[in-house]
C-alpha cells in the first residue's frame, strides 16, 4: 500500500472515530436531560452537527448508541489497574477496600448511562447489557470470596458471601444512597465497605 493510501485510510479512520465520539457525547447529554424516549435521533443529530442518516449508518439505532457508550465506559473503568492492585494485596480487608473503591469509581463515571439502561426495560439490547454486567460483577465477587474463604476470613460460605457482596454493590443500592438519601459518593463507598466488612468477615 502506498504512503498516500495509508494516510487516507488513517485519516478516514480518525474522522470516523471523531464522528462516533461526537454522536455519543451528544447522546449522553440529551439522554441525561430528556430520557431515552425524549432524546430523539433528530435531536442527537442536531446537537452533534451530523445528519440523522449518519447516526443510523454509524450505530444503527438509538439503543445501539447507548450500548456503545456502555462499552466505552467499561473500557475506561481501569478494571485492569484495580485487578493488579488486588493481586498484589494479601490483606482481605484491604482487598475489599480496593473492590468498593472500584465500584464507586465505575458508578460515579457512568451513573447517567447506567440509569438509562435500567430505566428502559422494554429495550431488548439493554436486557443483554444488564445481564452481562451482573454476571461479570458476580464472577468478580466469587473470585474474591473464594480467596477469602480459603484464607479462613469469612463468617459464611463463599457463595453466600459472593451473593451478599454482589447485592450490596449493585447500582440500584448506589442510586438509592446518592439520589434518594443525598449521600456523596465518598459516603456511599465508606458505607459499602463498612457494611460488607461487618457482614462477611470474622
Amino acid at each position: 500500500m502506498s504512503t498516500r493510501r495509508k494516510y487516507n485510510s488513517s485519516l478516514r479512520e480518525s474522522q470516523a472515530a471523531e464522528t462516533r465520539s461526537k454522536i455519543m457525547a451528544s447522546a449522553r447529554k440529551l439522554l441525561a436531560r430528556d430520557g431515552f424516549d425524549g432524546a430523539t435521533i433528530a435531536a442527537i443529530a442536531k446537537d452533534a452537527e451530523v445528519s440523522a442518516q449518519t447516526i443510523y449508518s454509524v450505530f444503527g439505532s438509538k439503543a445501539a448508541i447507548v450500548a456503545g457508550m456502555m462499552a466505552y465506559l467499561e473500557s475506561m473503568a481501569r478494571e485492569s489497574e484495580f485487578v493488579e492492585r488486588l493481586e498484589h494485596e494479601p490483606n482481605a480487608c484491604a482487598q475489599l477496600r480496593i473492590f468498593t473503591g472500584w465500584v464507586k469509581h465505575f458508578f460515579d463515571e457512568g451513573a447517567d448511562i447506567i440509569s438509562v439502561v435500567l430505566q428502559s426495560p422494554n429495550q431488548p439490547e439493554f436486557a443483554d447489557i444488564r445481564q452481562k454486567g451482573d454476571e461479570r460483577r458476580l464472577f468478580g465477587c466469587k473470585m474474591l470470596t473464594r480467596q477469602w474463604d480459603d484464607a479462613g476470613e469469612l463468617r459464611m460460605d463463599a457463595d453466600e458471601a459472593a451473593n451478599s457482596l454482589w447485592l450490596a454493590s449493585s447500582f440500584e443500592v448506589y442510586q438509592q444512597g446518592v439520589s434518594n438519601l443525598g449521600w456523596d459518593s465518598e459516603k456511599y463507598e465508606l458505607w459499602l465497605y463498612e457494611t460488607t466488612e461487618r457482614l462477611l468477615f470474622r
